[in-house]
């Protein structure tokens, strides 16, 4: 994506946070447009059978906590 922005004339509705350094550079331009009542699912893939490493079973656990913080009942999942 970023590649493509750079190098292109175009568009794209991202957080302006993964683009940080380019806009802060000048190389893009953050446009003020609201997107209300926009949302996306976001998810982790785990393989199967795979034993997560400690510091994968803390990061896994810290998002749990965040999400069931800031997330209605009805939208979560396992």
């Amino acid at each position: 994506m970023r590649t493509l922005i750079l190098e292109r004339d175009m568009v794209t509705a991202i957080s302006a946070e993964q683009l940080h350094y380019e806009i802060k550079a000048g190389d893009l331009v953050e446009l003020d447009f609201p997107l209300e009542d926009t949302s996306r699912d976001i998810g982790v893939a785990i393989r199967a059978g795979a034993l997560p490493s400690p510091g994968t079973i803390a990061l896994l656990d810290d998002i749990r906590t965040v999400v069931r913080r800031h997330t209605r009942p009805e939208h979560l999942i396992a």
